[in-house]
């Protein structure tokens, strides 16, 4: 189902290790080996999520969590009508305050940083979610699959909130 309003649709499977026709945990062991220091990591979160007929992209934000990797495949969609990934290079770095999405001065003053990760399905992407991201619109559908590694130190997550992953 959809909770947004207006026709935009967003649909998520809440348990995707019950999924029959692919092992996500047997993907998510590959893409930990992708994982620098993967020794480090530990999967909190798997989901799968379809979108479109979203006109608006998701704006640049952080996700405020710390020692967080997220990697998401494209299964559909990923170019620029399709909600194509989009990241501001290097600000995983920032000892930032941002409290979640940069306001118009900050998007102004980053906004040479921004990368554009336009791709096809099965491409993969790994990043840092303290840095500054987003997505473009979604006005064709883009299906993807989102893995969630978070880091097993606490003095480095120690203001991390963790996701719960169901195992069937």
């Amino acid at each position: 189902g959809s909770p947004y309003k207006f026709g935009i649709q967003l649909k998520s499977i809440n348990t995707p290790s019950r999924l029959k026709s692919i092992n996500l945990l047997e993907l998510a062991i590959d893409i930990a080996n992708y994982l620098p220091n993967k020794e480090q990591y530990h999967l909190t979160n798997m989901q799968v999520f379809s979108e479109k007929n979203n006109n608006k992209p998701l704006e640049m934000h952080t996700d405020l969590r710390r020692g967080m990797i997220r990697a998401q495949v494209y299964l559909k969609g990923g170019k620029d009508n399709s909600g194509a990934f989009q990241y501001l290079l290097n600000t995983h770095k920032l000892n930032h305050n941002v409290e979640h999405y940069l306001n118009s001065m900050e998007n102004k003053a980053l906004e040479k940083l921004k990368f554009s990760c336009s791709g096809n399905p099965g491409d993969l992407l790994i990043f840092d979610t303290w840095g500054f991201h987003g997505k473009t619109k979604c006005n064709e559908e883009r299906r993807s699959v989102i893995f969630e590694f978070q880091n097993i130190d606490p003095k480095i997550s120690k203001d991390s909130s963790k996701a719960s992953l169901d195992l069937n």
